[in-house]
């Protein structure tokens, strides 16, 4: 009797545990469901109202409109200069594409190397730009460029007047840009500290030529390695000024075969 009444009393509390589930639990779930929808639906006009206001407030208002920009790294460039090639000023923010805008800014102003440009929501952009960095200034026919280490040339506008000063046809590549033996020498001269009178001329013969205020020539010819070159005719110069001899022209174009003489140029 005992085992028939436990065995009654375990299928009554599993029934009322089914009842409770069905006539509970699933009831509340299925009304909370409905709950959140009549919410959403209540929601659903003061959203419609705040896209409607918002979106002629975003358009028009003068807050998102770009009317000046922060710029870093120019130096012989003026901020006004950079803004003014960006096409930045008056334009909507959300109509800003930062890669567009790059790639005027880097066709506009041939002196830059790169450009980066972000802007915010609220109409505040940024444009970071870094310039190229002339190690010669090369003359031909009548109109003089700086060159940058890439051999990339571009408008020379009287600044810097400090740097190399080549004279002479310019070698140029395929891709416009000048050759790269040239290019490798112009560097290595560059930072030689060559004297202020000495003048650089470059012939489709001899490759690159000095030549001093007094007249004096030294061919170096092309490619990399001219400190070396310079080193010998500096210990040539001293070797020839101990037995009292001047050369008016020294030519190093090939360092183990240095040539000079007293009387005859190039």
């Amino acid at each position: 009797m005992a085992g028939s009444r436990f065995y009654r009393s375990a299928v009554s509390r599993t029934l009322d545990v089914a009842e409770v589930a069905r006539g509970g639990l699933l009831h509340t779930g299925a009304a909370a469901r409905s709950d959140v929808r009549r919410s959403g639906r209540r929601f659903l006009p003061l959203l419609l109202v705040l896209v409607l206001v918002g979106a002629p407030w975003l358009v028009l208002s003068d807050g998102f409109y770009v009317y000046e920009a922060e710029t870093m790294g120019a130096q012989r460039l003026t901020s006004e200069e950079v803004l003014a090639a960006s096409g930045l000023v008056g334009r909507h923010v959300l109509t800003v594409r930062p890669d567009a805008i790059e790639a005027s800014l880097l066709g506009a102003l041939p002196t830059l190397k790169s450009a980066r440009v972000s802007c915010r929501i609220t109409g505040r952009c940024r444009i970071a730009v870094e310039e190229r960095q002339p190690i010669a200034v090369w003359e031909e026919d009548g109109a003089a460029y700086w060159v940058d280490e890439e051999g990339l040339t571009f408008p020379f506008d009287g600044t810097w007047s400090a740097l190399l000063h080549v004279s002479g046809p310019m070698p140029r590549g395929e891709d416009g840009r000048l050759d790269g033996e040239i290019r490798s020498a112009l560097t290595e001269l560059a930072s030689a500290g060559l004297q202020g009178d000495t003048v650089v001329r470059y012939t489709l013969q001899h490759g690159l030529v000095l030549a001093d205020s007094q007249g004096r020539m030294v061919v170096l010819g092309t490619g990399g390695g001219m400190a070396g070159k310079l080193e010998i005719v500096e210990r040539l110069m001293a070797q020839l000024a101990e037995r009292g001899l001047e050369p008016r022209f020294v030519d190093v174009r090939f360092p183990s075969a240095p040539y000079f003489s007293l009387t005859n140029g190039m």
